[in-house]
Parts: C-alpha cells; structure tokens; sequence
C-alpha cells in the first residue's frame, strides 16, 4: 500500500507562522515576567506575614492551662475503663 504524501508548507505559510512563533515566544516571556514579579511579591508578602505572625504570638499568646495531678488520674481511670470495655466487647 502506497504511502500518504506529506503535505508541503508553502513559503507564505511558514513565513506566517515563524512570524506567529515569534510574537508567541514574546507575548511569553513578557507573561513570564509578569509571573516573576506576582510571586516576589507572594514570597514579600508572606515573609512579612510570617514576621507579625510570630509578633503577635510572642504578645497575645495565653499561658498553656495544666490540669492537676487528681485530674489527669480521673482521665486515666476514665481511659483504662474505656479499653476495659472494649476489651471486654471483643471476648464477647
């Protein structure tokens, strides 16, 4: 069987289109720029959040609240009796 011929491009087609690809590769990089200076301005952005973030951390943070020694028995007991009935479920 006889092999399909390729088409040719004619000279005005492929001056067409290197034309079209170099208006394409400028239209690119100018989009390409642009996106350079959208994430520095992200990268500033965040590193300035990060640096109030911790600020205010340090200023407003309140003091972590310990439970005494009888409470965190009653929520030991409390946690032994819930495997105890799990436990038990599982014998049957």
């Amino acid at each position: 069987m006889p092999r399909p011929r390729k088409k040719q491009v004619n000279r005005a087609d492929h001056s067409f289109l290197s034309m079209a690809l170099v208006g394409y590769e400028q239209a690119k990089a100018k989009i390409e720029a642009e996106i350079a200076a959208i994430r520095k301005a992200l990268r500033a952005a965040a590193r300035s959040y990060a640096e109030n973030a911790v600020l205010e951390e340090e200023v407003f943070l309140p003091k972590r609240r310990k439970p005494s020694a009888a409470a965190r028995k009653r929520i030991a007991a409390a946690q032994k009796k819930r495997w105890a009935a799990v436990r038990a479920a599982k014998k049957g």
